[in-house]
């Protein structure tokens, strides 16, 4: 294949370390190798790889950016993601849970002109299921925060789920509990010796308790 067109596996580093810096958060072949659940060696070889052929460059402190070619290819693999997130989600109804892999599976496949009907079916939409940018430019999000920041007793509405940090369970569980983008919440009360947050949601009448690493994974908005 030719170097200017990136293998799927590039693809995947690419959508994550373009999602992570999206995010501020340094990025570190450690920390990738924990996210896609493989061999530091393999990450290692990959980004050695990746950094010969131009997609990114490493720092002094092994700090991974992505290069403008980089930039370029990973943008066009996370506005196909996002795409693919929202036709299972908003028309073939798939819950949240599953759309992330199901999408991932998808992404590498999709033509040019699968992906323009799908830019002209969510035209209007700005966000994905999850929350991110659907086209992956950047619309004001800086009012948003992690849940457990929050205040108690503001109304808040959750605005995005980093799906990246999470598992499959950990989805299962907020979509159990309705704490997905759009619902709006309360903190009542930040229990600091058991790290657990007691939320109130306007989507069911029990009260929630959220253990902090959940919490941190929750964007909110005050409204």
């Amino acid at each position: 294949m030719d170097a200017q067109q990136p293998t799927p596996t590039i693809e995947d580093y690419l959508s994550l370390i373009f999602s992570i810096s999206f995010d501020q958060e340094k990025i570190t072949g450690a920390k990738l190798a924990d996210y896609l659940g493989v061999s530091a060696p393999t990450v290692t070889a990959t980004l050695q790889r990746m950094e010969r052929d131009g997609w990114i460059s490493t720092g002094d402190k092994k700090q991974i950016t992505l290069t403008e070619k980089g930039q370029t290819a990973a943008l066009a693999v996370v506005r196909r993601h996002n795409l693919v997130e929202c036709l299972l989600f908003e028309v073939l109804g798939m819950p949240l849970s599953s759309i992330h892999d199901e999408a991932h599976r998808i992404e590498h496949a999709i033509s040019q002109e699968t992906e323009s009907y799908l830019n002209k079916k969510f035209k209007n939409v700005q966000f994905s299921p999850f929350g991110m940018p659907l086209l992956g430019d950047t619309p004001p999000t800086r009012g948003w925060k992690p849940l457990i920041q929050a205040s108690t007793g503001r109304n808040l509405l959750i605005r995005r789920i980093i799906h990246y940090h999470s598992t499959r369970e950990a989805l299962q569980f907020l979509e159990q509990l309705e704490l997905i983008p759009g619902t709006q919440i309360q903190v009542l009360e930040h229990q600091v010796y058991n790290q657990t947050l007691i939320l109130q949601s306007a989507a069911q009448p029990e009260k929630i308790t959220l253990g902090n690493p959940m919490a941190q994974m929750i964007l909110v908005e005050e409204i």
